[in-house]
């Protein structure tokens, strides 16, 4: 039986922030929300083998401004093909 090594990568704020530019959604805002963040941490940091990555603190959805951990489903932003806004304040 063959055993996995995961290299630990300590994110920094600016990786993070590299990586919340690559997003469009997260799982709270989109149903189009098929990638887990930790494969948008892979893009980010190119490291080549397999990582788990300890994050500074939590991202920010560009979209809802919800929470986003290395396990959050997000969708990528060159897969968004539309994004709605909606604007809740009374008239």
């Amino acid at each position: 039986m063959e055993t996995r090594t995961e290299i630990l990568i300590a994110v920094g704020e600016q990786t993070l922030s590299s990586a919340e530019l690559r997003i469009a959604g997260c799982s709270n805002c989109t149903d189009r929300a098929d990638t887990l963040f930790e494969q948008i941490l892979d893009d980010v940091v190119h490291c080549g083998e397999p990582a788990a990555y300890i994050l500074p603190s939590a991202a920010s959805c560009p979209m809802c401004q919800g929470e986003i951990f290395e396990n959050t489903p997000v969708q990528r932003r060159e897969r968004a093909r539309e994004l709605f806004f909606v604007d809740e304040r009374p008239y």
